[in-house]
């Protein structure tokens, strides 16, 4: 039985979605992702209109689908196999 290689990005993004919850606060973000990307990061992308989509205000918290926030965190940036761990896992 042969396994299916998928693209990094879609690879990359299923890994995240199947360990995350479905919603992320801002300040959790960086502990929850593994400290890929920082809340400042996403602070300033909100406050210039790029940030990722469907973001809420509850309370004085932002929160991200986690869905959004993934395919932002891919779409902004980019995700690759480091070519020397390329075998299968």
């Amino acid at each position: 039985m042969s396994q299916i290689i998928l693209p990094p990005e879609e690879e990359f993004r299923q890994l995240l979605l199947e360990k995350l919850p479905p919603v992320i606060a801002r300040k959790d973000v960086e502990r929850q992702i593994g400290g890929i990307i920082t809340m400042k990061t996403l602070a300033n992308a909100d406050s210039s209109g790029t940030g990722p989509l469907g973001a809420y205000l509850v309370g004085r918290s932002v929160v991200y689908p986690t869905e959004a926030l993934v395919r932002w965190i891919i779409d902004h940036m980019g995700v690759d196999r480091l070519k020397a761990n390329f075998k299968e896992l």
